[in-house]
């Protein structure tokens, strides 16, 4: 896919993120569960498992930006935050076999090495003032839980549409071929 089209999808998630956080509002005082979905961030560690360093730090940093523009607060850091993790996806793609496996445990580490340094940020920043477990308690277990589950359904929506530009870019080639073979058949 081109990226345009894939920082389309992102931005589709990142809302599909905010409705997700309208029905399930978060307790800001963290006493009760509660989670924070990050399809938005799973599907550019999913687009960025595929790029080289450069567009994978390129494209995080802006959806990142872009993120903090339209749905957060703390306007540089998530372009920051996300542009280090998804040069890391790619980086850490790099090595290794292939497999869902090895990608659910690159995605899901720096999804929680991301939380955990946006909370330190925080923190710092005074934007809470929870100590660290009752936050990972009250609200990383169940983020954690609900972004194992949203990862193996990206994953199948994503191998999805990459079969469909398969089997799209295959008809493609075979009309290509019928064309070329017409015309080779009426210069003759």
């Amino acid at each position: 896919m081109k990226l345009q089209k894939e920082l389309l999808i992102v931005l589709l998630f990142f809302l599909i993120d905010d409705l997700i956080e309208f029905i399930f509002p978060m307790d800001p005082l963290f006493e009760q569960f509660s989670f924070l979905s990050q399809c938005g961030f799973l599907s550019l560690c999913l687009i960025s498992y595929h790029t080289s360093l450069a567009t994978g730090f390129l494209f995080s940093a802006l959806c990142g930006l872009i993120q903090d523009l339209l749905f957060g607060v703390g306007f540089p850091f998530h372009g920051i935050l996300y542009g280090i993790l998804g040069c890391c996806v790619s980086f850490l793609s790099r090595s290794g076999k292939e497999g869902i496996l090895r990608k659910f445990s690159i995605c899901f580490s720096l999804l929680v090495l991301g939380n955990l340094i946006s909370f330190g940020w925080y923190r710092i920043t005074g934007m809470i003032q929870v100590h660290f477990e009752t936050w990972f308690v009250h609200h990383e277990l169940g983020t954690m839980v609900f972004n194992a589950f949203a990862f193996f359904a990206l994953e199948y929506i994503f191998g999805v549409m990459e079969r469909y530009q398969t089997i799209r870019r295959h008809r493609i080639q075979r009309q290509e071929k019928r064309k070329y073979r017409r015309l080779r058949l009426n210069g003759k």
